[in-house]
């Protein structure tokens, strides 16, 4: 753990120290650019415990989940664009008031969650058959 953690902290500080500097005179990208940080944190410590996994225990057949990433990471992309064009539809409509970020939160949310749902039904991703089913015995 102390090694991965070494690659996620030094990653992390890399990133916000860049990030400060890119939008050091806008607030709002640098609380995005801080998540984004964090995620690709994540990302380079979930890299680096396969590589000392792999290097332990031997070959960990990692190709199956790359696959299965990919295709979340495909289908996460096409909810998130679905609920990026309700947001700004209804924007159109209802301009950027309360409001408007009230529907926006409830209809994209909604809206990005159904096309996710349902890309992700299309792939016939196993483990998204074996949770339907579950819960479809209940």
């Amino acid at each position: 753990p102390a090694p991965i953690n070494v690659f996620m902290v030094g990653t992390k500080i890399v990133l916000v120290l860049v990030c400060a500097q890119l939008f050091s005179g806008d607030p709002a990208k640098i609380a995005v650019s801080l998540t984004t940080a964090t995620s690709a944190s994540y990302v380079i410590g979930a890299v680096v415990g396969h590589v000392c996994l792999a290097r332990r225990l031997g070959n960990l057949r990692f190709g199956g989940v790359a696959v299965t990433v990919g295709k979340v990471t495909i289908a996460s992309a096409l909810g998130g664009l679905a609920a990026f064009a309700i947001e700004l539809a209804v924007q159109g409509m209802l301009g950027h008031g309360r409001s408007a970020a009230f529907v926006t939160l409830l209809a994209g949310g909604l809206g990005g969650l159904v096309v996710l749902s349902a890309v992700l039904w299309r792939m016939h991703i196993s483990e998204i058959e074996d949770i339907v089913s579950m819960a479809r015995r209940r």
